[in-house]
């Protein structure tokens, strides 16, 4: 088991890991796989921290309240500090939505339960998880949850090992180790439950170095050639992982097995060796020994410069903003934590009262900043009427149940307009189809349209997609609807046209098993998408399930066909320009720090929906009930150089980075009326 005797290749070790968890969070495109710098250091504390529990039970003189003291003082009063650095910054540039986003972090990193938030609200590799300052206290959360719970199962353990049953002991902790493993590559296999933060699937790393510091009570594994052999080899592991995995690699799941097992080896092998003398060299000592300033502080940094700039910074500028960080860190270890960690500078009982103030003005801070909403009070007049729009939502119709033939129609409407239109149509399709409904009701006369708003529930919108998870039954049971009973619910409700408006570029984006981030959409000049994509495949008429390029123009093309054959004029509204900025707060960044209107290069719009449109046309040639209406000239000046506008009049056209506000899909609406006006269909029954 670990002695007293200090390890200079374990803060070397400690290097690699901090300096890989931050080329990750920059975005650095061959440090794919940074993210295990965590694994890391769990593998390292479980070394340590499990080692000193078990030799002191061994010795006899292990004590609960020495252990938590050390922890606590280690831990505990640089968190603090951290979390109250970044409240002013918060409070001047975070928008009030992440605002209180962050005020309900604040509450659980100051209650070590910061895992636990996150499990139930983010997903890790999400692409606005970067612009959280405390999301990377979620690895605070599982250590302090084993440092909680281990010492007391090792403390029954060994008490219960005395009399002879020693190796017993030893292999109830192996059995924990195996079925916290166990555990997390079941829960890899299956992505619905998948889980990246808890405790649970994490304990196994930090047992894995637990029991590497039990078994080898200290001493180096092998003779000199086996030594540096081993290390070389675990060394070369630990570096592929941090440059070959990336974040679509299911985790911690088997892939977590090589970092996690080259920590261990390189703990019990490197001293004395080339890879030991080379992580022991003064560089990396002096990076490690900074590393828990630097894993607290450099996160903060990296989110609340790409909370203030206008563009998404660069990962180049975002490493540039590293080396403020790095002197912050040292003046943090010399003048803070060193002095904190003193017992004989600093009394534990002060510590104690000063620590739990500051936890308690810190939780009712955050408590604060949820309840009211991220305080929209900080912002001016003008602010917060911009920011209005993105509340444009609450004008969709009021969600329904209707159904047909089996099927659960989310949002339907019996009729908009005039209860005897002269012609009637029918609208369908997902949030941007939403968006049309104020359009609609105040641009179509009331006494010449009526309409119908249709949004299913229980079916896909294009009914020849289906999820990769999803029951091929229930997949049936749907095409069955559309094939069967969607022309008779047309003809009873006497639809004369039908409209659909999907997001069409985001649900058939060409995506590969790896790569479903290509259905966000990025506008090149610094705005990019922050949700979660939704994975589908393409389901072709034999029943082939594919997520490649053919199969998607196959699915697409089928669905394209089956709409002709309803017999009515068929529009389908292009793709609806997006932006990749939340437009009201980007009005605000960019009214705050300058900058001019919100716009996106047209030449992104073309690169993003070229594919989509290449099909729609094709199809409208082919089938004479279709049409494809036009809207990108409504937003865009269609030179090749030009731009689409996302604001008019000093006001927002949309509510968020793709949806359109009220005054927004007013335009979309008045080309709408003038298409179907042009169709000139009368008045009849299907």
């Amino acid at each position: 088991m670990t002695g007293k005797v200090y390890r200079p290749d374990i803060d070397g070790l400690r290097a690699v890991a901090v300096v890989s968890v931050i080329l990750f969070h920059a975005g650095v495109s061959w440090a794919g796989g940074g993210f295990v710098g965590v694994d890391v250091f769990f593998v390292i504390s479980g070394y340590l921290v499990g080692g000193i529990v078990l030799s002191g039970l061994a010795r006899g003189d292990f004590s609960f309240r020495h252990f938590f003291e050390r922890r606590f003082r280690r831990i505990v009063p640089p968190l603090l500090l951290t979390i109250a650095l970044c409240l002013p910054f918060a409070w001047f540039w975070m928008m009030p939505d992440p605002f209180q986003n962050f005020g309900q972090s604040m509450v659980a990193a100051t209650l070590s339960a910061s895992n636990l938030l996150f499990e139930r609200t983010i997903n890790y590799f999400s692409p606005g998880v970067d612009e959280m300052p405390l999301v990377h206290t979620w690895s605070l959360g599982v250590e302090e949850q084993f440092y909680l719970s281990f010492p007391l199962l090792a403390w029954l353990l060994y008490r219960w090992g005395r009399n002879g049953k020693q190796r017993l002991a030893d292999a109830v902790l192996l059995i924990v180790m195996m079925a916290s493993l166990a555990y997390a590559i079941w829960l890899t296999r299956k992505p619905e439950l998948a889980s990246f933060y808890l405790p649970l699937q994490r304990f196994w790393e930090l047992l894995i170095g637990t029991l590497c510091a039990k078994w080898t009570a200290g001493r180096l594994t092998g003779n000199r050639p086996q030594r540096e052999l081993l290390a070389a080899a675990s060394l070369g592991l630990l570096l592929w992982a941090i440059l070959g995995l990336d974040e679509h690699t299911p985790w911690p799941g088997p892939w977590a097995l090589l970092p996690v097992l080259a920590t261990a080896v390189l703990l019990v092998t490197a001293p004395g060796t080339l890879v030991g003398n080379v992580l022991s060299s003064a560089p990396l000592v002096w990076i490690g020994l900074l590393s828990y300033g630097l894993y607290l502080l450099h996160q903060p940094v990296m989110a609340f410069a790409r909370q203030r700039l206008l563009d998404a910074p660069s990962p180049g500028l975002l490493l540039a903003l590293m080396l403020p960080t790095v002197v912050l860190a040292r003046l943090s270890l010399v003048r803070f934590e060193q002095p904190v960690r003193n017992t004989q500078r600093v009394l534990i009982k002060p510590l104690l009262w000063i620590c739990g103030v500051v936890a308690a003005l810190l939780t009712a801070t955050g408590l604060l900043l949820h309840k009211t909403d991220g305080l929209p009070q900080r912002l001016t007049p003008q602010e917060r009427a911009w920011l209005s729009y993105a509340g444009d939502g609450v004008t969709r119709l009021t969600r329904t149940s209707h159904e047909v033939g089996g099927v659960r129609i989310g949002r339907f409407s019996d009729n908009i307009g005039a209860n005897t239109p002269l012609h009637r149509f029918a609208w369908w399709g997902d949030s941007h189809a939403d968006m049309l409904n104020h359009g609609i009701q105040q641009v179509f006369p009331a006494s010449t349209w009526g309409a119908h708003y249709i949004r299913f529930d229980d079916c896909k919108n294009i009914p020849t997609l289906m999820a990769p998870q999803a029951d091929f039954a229930d997949w049936k049971r749907c095409e069955n609807f559309f094939s069967r009973d969607f022309g008779p619910f047309l003809r009873d409700k006497q639809i004369d046209s039908v409209v659909v408006s999907l997001r069409w570029s985001y649900g058939l984006s060409i995506m590969g098993a790896k790569d479903e981030s290509k259905c966000l959409f990025d506008n090149t000049v610094g705005g990019r998408e922050t949700t979660r994509c939704p994975l589908k495949v393409g389901v072709t008429q034999d029943n082939r399930r594919g997520h490649d390029r053919s199969h998607k123009a196959e699915a697409l093309q089928t669905w394209l066909s089956w709409l002709d054959g309803l017999g009515v004029p068929v529009v389908l509204v292009a793709p609806i320009p997006e932006v990749g900025w939340h437009v009201p707060e980007q009005m605000i960044k960019r009214s705050r720090y300058g900058g001019g209107p919100v716009q996106t290069p047209y030449s992104a719009y073309v690169k993003r929906h070229s594919w989509v449109l290449e099909q729609f046309e094709s199809a409208v040639r082919k089938h004479p009930n279709l049409r494809l209406m036009p809207v990108s000239d409504l937003f865009c000046d269609t030179r090749p150089d030009g731009w689409c506008r996302a604001e008019a009049g000093e006001q927002p056209l949309y509510f968020d980075d793709d949806h359109l506000n009220e005054r927004g899909g007013l335009l979309v609406a008045g080309r709408l009326l003038e298409t179907l006006d042009g169709l000139a269909v009368a008045k009849k029954p299907l």
